[in-house]
């Protein structure tokens, strides 16, 4: 890398075909903070992606378990219309779906 100009090409680049490589790894802003801070401005490469997302890995199996965020009820159950338990049910689903993804991506800890 003989101009520095091209870093930032070069490691967007690397973390698209490693993303893109990589079916269990998760796209999330927690994993580009933590991927950010341990690379320190060092190019990017596959070899390196591969360490770091099992060190993210284990930073997130290590962190307290969140609670899934209550949706926004505006009355009783009794007192929404069919649209609003629809929405209400769709919100919850969703949640659902995003936390158990997450779970299950992150156990997967081998690497192709």
């Amino acid at each position: 890398m003989s101009d520095a100009a091209l870093l930032p090409v070069m490691d967007e680049c690397c973390n698209f075909c490693w993303f893109h490589s990589n079916p269990h790894a998760i796209d999330t802003p927690d994993w580009h903070a933590f991927k950010k801070r341990i690379l320190a401005g060092r190019p990017a490469t596959f070899h390196l992606l591969d360490a770091i997302w099992l060190r993210y890995q284990d930073h997130i199996e290590t962190q307290p378990e969140q609670p899934l965020p209550d949706p926004d009820i505006s009355g009783e159950l009794n007192d929404l219309d069919d649209g609003e338990v629809d929405q209400l049910m769709l919100a919850i689903l969703g949640s659902f779906t995003k936390l158990s993804k997450e779970k299950t991506c992150l156990k997967k800890k081998t690497l192709s």
